[in-house]
């Protein structure tokens, strides 16, 4: 799966590069950019600046914030995964306890009515068909 991604993004590279070379005339003429906030700021370069640049620049953004955002997705769920882990050894290590205390209470049980062992005692029917 890695390789057709691999493959489909070196692909899409490809074509927005065959889109900008064989459009070069269209997306040369330039365009005068202009910020303003009314009695506070106002900007406007005296250059223009090309098409082309803009659409290169918006690419560029694009792909640095959809690989950032990536990134601490992951970041994330490693982050979860560690507590997760944690968690469940945690869990284990109580489930482990519990078990101890159930057999000692059970071989507890076991010697105070004098039985010889809970596991090995013979079972009803075994005492039955020996004494008949």
């Amino acid at each position: 799966m890695r390789i057709i991604k691999v493959l489909f993004i070196i692909c899409f590279f490809f074509f927005c590069l065959l889109f900008l070379v064989q459009n070069y005339d269209v997306l040369r003429p330039g365009f005068t950019l202009r910020f303003s906030l009314p009695g506070i700021y106002e900007w406007a370069p005296t250059t223009e600046i090309p098409y082309y640049y803009v659409i290169i620049v918006s690419f560029t953004l694009g792909m640095i914030f959809a690989t950032s955002f990536f990134i601490f997705n992951r970041m994330g769920a490693i982050v979860s995964n560690i507590k997760m882990y944690g968690k469940m050894r945690a869990l284990e290590s109580e489930n482990e306890r519990l078990r101890q205390e159930k057999e000692k209470a059970a071989l507890a049980a076991a010697a105070s009515t004098n039985d010889i062992d809970i596991h090995h005692a013979a079972a009803p029917s075994d005492t039955a068909a020996k004494t008949a």
